[in-house]
């Protein structure tokens, strides 16, 4: 469930800062998160390219069945590197 949420979330990030405009907010504050480090087309290419990363990850992890925990964290630290990345973007 976490990996989905967190492609999902990746995924309206990257089309937030794509397009300038998103959806609806999906939980209180997303705004404001796209507001700060979604809002250009350098950011959204940033969270696009982290969505595929994390995504590759995932399906890897699962065809050689790696510990579901570690493959967790690493998405955290993939998305903490991410996020350094789109705040020097800005």
């Amino acid at each position: 469930l976490v990996p989905r949420l967190t492609l999902t979330l990746l995924g309206r990030m990257a089309r937030h800062g794509a397009t300038g405009s998103g959806e609806a907010e999906a939980v209180p504050g997303e705004a404001a998160l796209m507001a700060s480090v979604a809002r250009s087309q350098a950011q959204a290419a940033l969270w696009a390219e982290a969505a595929g990363r994390i995504a590759a990850s995932k399906s890897h992890a699962r065809a050689v069945s790696l510990d579901p925990g570690q493959t967790i964290i690493d998405t955290f630290l993939d998305l903490d590197a991410t996020l350094a990345k789109a705040r020097d973007a800005a």
